[in-house]
Order: C-alpha cells, then sequence, then structure tokens
C-alpha cells in the first residue's frame, strides 16, 4: 500500500529560492480585492492591523517560510494550505489580520485542539490532559461532529484530533475527519505514535487529513521513554514519523522542551534528527 506522497520532495522557500512563490502568492490578492462581497475583511492597511501589518511583524519575527508539499504551501501550522478553499475562508474572515486579534476586523479563529479520547498508554511527565485520562469515553463520536460542525460554523481554520491517545479511537477518528467539512478548515491531527501502522495512515490521508503531527521529547532514545514513561516510545514515534510521510500527508513535530535538554546544547541534534 503506498500513499500518493511517498516520492513527494519537501521544498522551502526563502530569500531568493522563495522569489516564484512571492510573487504568485501576492498575485493572488488580486481577487480578494476584487471582490470585497466576498472577502469582506481582506485589509491591507496598516493602521488596522491588515495584511501590511502581518507582513511586517511576521518580518520582525523571522516567520516566514513556505514549505511546498504536494502541491500545496504551507505558511504556518495555524493557516490551512494555499491555495485551498479553506485558506480563501480564511481570507473572507480576517485570518489574515493577524494583529487585529479580538477586533471585527478578525472574526476567524486561528485553531482549536479537540481531545476526543480519554485514552492513552503512555504516562507522559509534561501532560496537560492527565487528570483526563481514562479508558471510559465521555462524549460519544456524535456530540464531537457537532461540535466540529460548530467550531466551523463560527470560523475555525485549524480543527485538530488529539487526546490522549486519538489513535486508540481509529475508527471515531476516521468518523470525525470524514465529517468536517474541509473547504472550511484543514484537518489535523496530534499523537505520540502508538499504534501507528501503515494502513492507518493511508487511511487518514484517503479521508482528508492535511497534516499530522508526532510527539517526539528528546533525541536520546531512553531520555525520551523516561520522560514519556513508556518503552521504545522513541522508536515508536520516528517509525510513526516514517509512516505518515510515506502515506504522503505532511508530518511535523511536537517538543516539550526540557531544562535539561535546553542546558546540555542538544536541540541542533533535534534538529538534525527531525
Amino acid at each position: 500500500m503506498n500513499g500518493s506522497g511517498s516520492n513527494t520532495n519537501v521544498r522551502y522557500g526563502s530569500t531568493l529560492s522563495g522569489l516564484p512563490f512571492k510573487l504568485k502568492f501576492r498575485l493572488s490578492f488580486a481577487k480578494y480585492l476584487l471582490q470585497k462581497k466576498k472577502y469582506p475583511l481582506f485589509v491591507l492597511s496598516p493602521s488596522k492591523g491588515g495584511l501590511l501589518k502581518t507582513q511586517k511583524t511576521m518580518r520582525k519575527l523571522g516567520l516566514f517560510k513556505a514549505v511546498k508539499y504536494n502541491g500545496h504551501y504551507y505558511l504556518s501550522l495555524t493557516t490551512p494550505r494555499w491555495p485551498s478553499q479553506a485558506f480563501d475562508h480564511m481570507v473572507a474572515r480576517g485570518g489574515l489580520n493577524l494583529t487585529a486579534a479580538g477586533t471585527p476586523l478578525k472574526s476567524q479563529v486561528d485553531t482549536a485542539i479537540l481531545a476526543i479520547t480519554r485514552q492513552c498508554a503512555y504516562d507522559c511527565k509534561h501532560c496537560y490532559e492527565r487528570f483526563n485520562l481514562g479508558e471510559e469515553e465521555i462524549m460519544p463520536i456524535e456530540r464531537w461532529k457537532e461540535v466540529v460542525h460548530d467550531l466551523q460554523a463560527q470560523g475555525v481554520s485549524i480543527i485538530t484530533f488529539s487526546g490522549g491517545e486519538p489513535m486508540l479511537r481509529f475508527e471515531g477518528l476516521m468518523e470525525l475527519v470524514k465529517a468536517a467539512d474541509k473547504d472550511l478548515s484543514d484537518i489535523h491531527v496530534h499523537t505520540s505514535g502508538n499504534g501507528v501502522t501503515p494502513e492507518k495512515a493511508f487511511a487518514l490521508k484517503q479521508a482528508g487529513v492535511a497534516a499530522i503531527a508526532v510527539g517526539l521529547d528528546d533525541v536520546d532514545p531512553n531520555r525520551h521513554d523516561e520522560i514519556n514513561r513508556f518503552a521504545k516510545d522513541n522508536e515508536e514515534a520516528i517509525k510513526a514519523l516514517q509512516l505518515f510521510r510515506e502515506a504522503g500527508l505532511f508530518t511535523y513535530i511536537n517538543m516539550c522542551l526540557t531544562k535539561d535538554m535546553a542546558r546540555i546544547d542538544e536541540l541542533h541534534k533535534f534538529f538534525l534528527l527531525a
């Protein structure tokens, strides 16, 4: 079983190498300007927190880098892929007016993370859901579908399914991915990598998942497993990243940086591993 992206190269665009993309991206703004009724909150004015102010802020922070994968550009993990209907929907609701957050010029919410299951085999020291974990599921999938529908009606760019470990509620996860309107939001999944198989990775790709993140907290397998208190967690995480990539899914890493890892100056090793 092979995914459509198994041989796809990732391309990073910045400085001179990104000029063709930047030109194409900026030219696309013309349709937003010419269709004001369809894109009422597309604003250029810096004084109103519009696009020009957003671009200036991003340049100051050094955040602008486009990643091309499977014919789409990923500008950040809180905006939908471009070009896409979801990206256009975000623009229409003021999603590009980052510095206007909290005002009527930005009615779009960047991201919502839904913990769709209480199950998890791990016992991570840093888990903020530790007191919610358990075997019994409190919310049925049908109720989660209603939540997703309500969020999309309000305007959310990225809906992320997490847990617990969402792979342990895989049938329900698949129902939610399929039920979500991919023209309104990009769908992400956050997993530890536990329970991932080639078949599950490919099924998520086919169902319409745009991107998937795997938790990887250290370059040293022993330290990583000790943090998550689960044997071979490091091995599972790396294998999951490989399987998702082979299935054609845009993959990224979630990391909880420990003081120890920062102090021993091993971040560069982590980047090389990634």
